[in-house]
């Protein structure tokens, strides 16, 4: 089954830490977490679509954690999170989407994330 209650902890101008519980049927040992994101930003111009940038990623957490600060993240976007375990077996389902904001401004000033969550 798919990691629990994904959620963000954090997040500044570049990083979000998310924290999640393990799935309840994981079907063998935890190894590892796999973190996906993704984000698309549009701009505009006199009601036009200029272009667009779209950002996205996966990060393994590289032992069985069930909390991880994504670092390195462009600011002033808004990034969707999905995370899954890996067993032996493979990988799992993945789990909730939760969205949050990067703010501009210092990453030495973290903030109260503005997270949704998707579920």
């Amino acid at each position: 089954s798919a990691p629990q209650q994904l959620r963000v902890q954090s997040a500044d101008a570049t990083t979000v830490t998310l924290e999640w519980d393990p799935p309840v049927d994981h079907r063998g040992v935890i190894v590892n977490y796999v973190i996906h994101y993704r984000s698309m930003k549009t701009y505009v111009d006199t009601g036009r679509v200029q272009y667009q940038e779209t950002i996205y990623g996966e990060i393994f957490t590289n032992k069985p954690t069930t909390s991880f600060t994504v670092p390195d993240l462009a600011a002033d976007f808004t990034f969707n999170f999905t995370v899954l375990a890996v067993t032996g077996r493979g990988r799992g389902d993945s789990s909730n989407k939760v969205q949050v904001n990067t703010i501009v401004g210092s990453p030495e000033s973290p903030v109260a994330p503005n997270a949704g969550v998707d579920t």
